[in-house]
């Protein structure tokens, strides 16, 4: 005998599930903040990026966010964020585990952030979640990656929404 059926799953992502997933970047950041004492990122910088985090991946817009140091136009530690809102992350790992040891000297702190546009919001839904995101950008040019790094991986999820975190970093 067998059994039959269907089963049907319905999840909402809220501003609290995004804040959620921005709190993981935001611990992250934090621990850079610690590990790679300097000037940057301070903690208004992280306080910033969570939030701007949190309004783009509620509203469906975050398609990727790096945080990091280059030097010469390369990467050479850098934290990147790719948001997935098919539900293919499964994985809710805790934060942390953020690489140390990444030589910085002569780096300068950098983020590069590349968004969805083809989300189905009016120009007018656009412009008021662009006028509440606490951080200015302009358009810039993604750095490339320094050679001879190490890579790490990490994700999180919430409500179907998921976070891949790549960690890059040169010794």
């Amino acid at each position: 005998m067998s059994d039959s059926g269907s089963y049907t799953s319905s999840n909402t992502f809220t501003v609290t599930d995004a804040q959620f997933l921005a709190s993981r970047i935001a611990t992250e950041l934090t621990q850079v903040q610690h590990g790679y004492p300097g000037e940057d990122p301070t903690s208004d910088m992280v306080i910033n990026y969570a939030v701007e985090a949190a309004l783009l991946l509620h509203h469906k817009l975050l398609k990727k966010a790096q945080y990091g140091y280059k030097r010469n136009g390369e990467w050479i530690f850098v934290l990147e964020y790719s948001a997935d809102y098919l539900g293919n992350v499964t994985v809710n790992s805790s934060p942390g585990g953020v690489p140390l040891g990444a030589n910085i000297a002569g780096a300068q702190w950098y983020t590069f952030l590349a968004r969805h546009y083809d989300t189905g919001h009016s120009q007018e839904e656009l412009d008021t979640i662009n006028a509440s995101i606490p951080v200015s950008r302009t358009f810039g040019v993604e750095p490339s990656y320094a050679t001879g790094g190490n890579n790490e991986t990490n994700s999180f999820e919430r409500s179907g929404v998921g976070l891949n975190r790549s960690a890059y970093w040169v010794a």
